[in-house]
């Protein structure tokens, strides 16, 4: 149950004083409903997935159906089961964890592409250090699960330190549907960004996971603001509120003789039109215009010479 606090101010001003501020506030704590939820038996090990011990270099994506995850919840914690009791990794020390959703329950096929980079949310970056058994990962933003939809878990390792084969986590089958993906290498450094990766394969097994976090009541709601730098140039659509990682879709429409120039969220600038993101805090973004150009080309027959050819705006001279 939640717990209520009241709290008063009270001045000494000499000895005896017993004088109070007056009125009163009060205020409660709600109680976390820690769930800790374990994805997976261990009927298999893998030196690939969570991130590949054996090579320099790697990128994964492991999906968890809402079915094998439950209900809303905010996930603050992660764990993946180690199972080299005699291996330590200790040499692993520049990764990044990304979180996010899909609609997906698979990847399509055997080299079918990640799933897109603007779906993510960065959720950890540092060492992954780990011993025999399971082992936490508190991460630095937490990330609120939908309880709906298939959560992604990727992870991008930058180390550049390899392993051996022997370094394994405890995984679980999937037998006809392909529950993770991955790329790796001694030499290259893969971008994240990219969903055509190379040297990516699909498997129909993932790392067994644990997600630890509070129980969600209600989705955080966010607003997103969008607008237009001057509504004579062009409108926009696609504002309102969204759920804590629901996608929105801006689109930026402008009238004749102008075209789309990009968006501006804080410092950030952006060119897709229609542009989608996961919303995950409230935000403004601006839609930017420009007039059209065209480009004169200018040329002389007869040995002469012209001049005064290039871009002009419509209208220019």
């Amino acid at each position: 149950p939640a717990t209520g606090y009241e709290w008063r101010v009270k001045s000494i001003c000499g000895i005896g004083d017993s004088s109070w501020f007056t009125p009163w506030n009060t205020f409660s704590t709600t109680q976390c409903l820690l769930q800790e939820t374990t994805v997976g038996i261990g009927e298999t090990s893998s030196f690939t997935f969570p991130f590949n011990t054996w090579y320099k270099y790697s990128y994964s994506q492991m999906l968890y159906t809402a079915a094998e995850i439950g209900e809303a919840r905010e996930i603050t914690t992660m764990s993946f089961n180690y199972t080299a009791w005699n291996c330590p990794i200790v040499n692993k020390d520049s990764c990044v964890i990304y979180l996010g959703t899909t609609t997906d329950t698979t990847f399509d096929d055997y080299h079918a592409p990640f799933m897109p980079f603007n779906q993510l949310h960065k959720v950890y970056e540092g060492p992954l250090s780990c011993v025999y058994g399971w082992n936490n990962i508190e991460l630095d933003r937490s990330f609120y699960y939908n309880g709906t939809e298939t959560l992604i878990v990727a992870i991008d390792d930058n180390s550049g330190t390899e392993n051996s084969s022997y370094h394994r986590f405890a995984c679980t089958n999937t037998p006809g549907r392909y529950s993770s993906m991955a790329c790796y290498d001694d030499n290259i450094n893969f971008d994240p960004t990219q969903s055509y990766l190379p040297y990516r394969e699909a498997r129909r097994f993932r790392a067994d996971i644990r997600f630890i976090g509070c129980s969600l009541p209600d989705m955080p709601v966010f607003q997103v603001n969008v607008l237009s730098s001057d509504s004579t140039l062009g409108s926009v659509t696609g504002g309102g509120t969204y759920e804590s990682y629901s996608f929105a879709t801006l689109t930026a429409i402008p009238v004749a003789n102008y075209h789309f120039a990009y968006w501006l969220s804080g410092s950030d600038t952006i060119t897709d039109n229609p542009y989608t993101f996961s919303v995950s805090a409230d935000s403004t973004i601006v839609a930017y215009f420009a007039i059209d150009s065209f480009e004169v080309n200018l040329s002389a027959n007869g040995g002469g010479t012209v001049s005064g050819g290039g871009m002009y705006p419509i209208g220019g001279t």
